[in-house]
């Protein structure tokens, strides 16, 4: 699929990238002469005014349309905080916290999640098919609302929707590292994984190296909101 998007490309635009597929790491990561992901999709649903001049940390927590239950969980525990301001069982203040859900399109009606997202105002939902495939998409997706609605936030925190989050103590880390153009995580050093049968299998013609560079372990992150843009700037053409 992907070489045959490649060869599309190549006939409209008259650039030959399979010659990129052979050259040195330091080179292959640059950024490219055309996009080859396309991040031109849109939001069907968004929350009403996300975020203000006072908006400290957006944690946008990646979910499925049919899991409803997990975000009621999540809304009750962890990110009570956006209500009340204060960590459950104590009164230590947390201001200026706000928790999304990222979802995009599944087997789940739309009217179904608008209906959720009239009662909560936290849901965002991007037009293209959910699937573990796309997250990609999902992530650059991400990045794309980060940049239009929260821009004066101080940093955007991704997290998967089976994680908790101490907010105290993600609160505190942040704080200590709070300078601008930083990310947070566990940095990880991986193999490419080239058996069919792992869900986790990248074709040579996809990424042509045995090492994947070093990045943030995908189940929680943090990035600095200034960096965002310089992200979007770059993401669709690496």
């Amino acid at each position: 699929m992907w070489n045959s998007q490649v060869r599309k490309e190549n006939a409209y635009l008259g650039v030959q990238l399979e010659p990129f597929l052979r050259l040195p790491p330091d080179v292959y990561y640059r950024k490219w002469p055309l996009k080859l992901t396309n991040v031109d999709y849109h939001f069907l649903l968004s929350p009403h005014d996300p975020c203000d001049a006072d908006t400290r940390l957006v944690f946008i927590s990646y979910s499925v349309a049919s899991r409803f239950t997990m975000r009621e969980t999540i809304r009750s525990t962890w990110a009570s905080v956006t209500r009340q301001g204060l960590w459950p069982g104590s009164n230590a203040s947390y201001p200026g916290i706000e928790v999304f859900f990222m979802l995009a399109l599944s087997e789940v009606p739309i009217s179904k999640v608008s209906a959720e997202s009239d009662r909560y105002n936290d849901i965002i939902l991007a037009d293209f098919i959910d699937s573990y495939r796309n997250l990609t998409l999902k992530s650059l997706m991400t990045l794309k609302w980060m940049n239009e609605h929260c821009k004066l936030a101080h940093f955007m925190v991704k997290v998967d929707e089976d994680i908790f989050v101490n907010i105290p103590r993600m609160w505190s880390l942040l704080e200590r590292n709070s300078m601008p153009g930083s990310m947070i995580g566990r940095a990880m050093d991986a193999k490419v994984l080239r058996a069919r049968t792992s869900k986790f299998s990248v074709p040579v013609a996809q990424y042509p190296f045995s090492q994947y560079p070093q990045y943030l372990s995908g189940p929680i992150y943090a990035i600095s909101a200034p960096l965002i843009p310089r992200l979007m700037e770059v993401a669709e053409y690496v």
